[in-house]
């Protein structure tokens, strides 16, 4: 579980909390899957329900091959009314390399389904765990 709030200098604060499982098999697939809640504090007050779902399959232990989704749904609140819900389906493949045990660097170019998407949405990490 993750519990974060981001303030912004620009726009409205966001509460956010997250529920991240993940898991794999000895014969090289992962599979991770997230599910999301953020609240902006202030303007639209908007409210964003997210799951974000993917399987890899690592044929070693440097690099891994995969695809992701994102699916939304967002409900933004102007002047005390509720606006349509806006759906937001983005999908891709994704790649990690692992140059050493530790570090990882994580690619995921995910491209837009609906008209409520985004054009396209890249995600760059790089982490070390722990």
């Amino acid at each position: 579980v993750e519990i974060g709030w981001t303030e912004a200098s620009r726009g409205a604060d966001v509460a956010t909390v997250k529920l991240l499982m993940a898991g794999g098999r000895a014969s090289g697939w992962r599979w991770s899957s997230n599910v999301s809640w953020a609240q902006q504090a202030g303007a639209e007050r908007g409210v964003e329900r997210a799951v974000t779902a993917g399987a890899a399959y690592a044929p070693g232990r440097a690099v891994s091959i995969g695809v992701e989704a994102r699916v939304a749904l967002t409900d933004r609140f102007v002047s005390g009314s509720r606006t349509a819900m806006a759906h937001e389906l983005l999908a891709g493949p994704s790649l990690q390399f692992r140059p050493v045990r530790r570090l990882f660097i994580d690619l995921a170019p995910l491209v837009g389904a609906t008209g409520d998407s985004s054009r396209s949405r890249t995600t760059l990490l790089a982490g070390w765990q722990f």
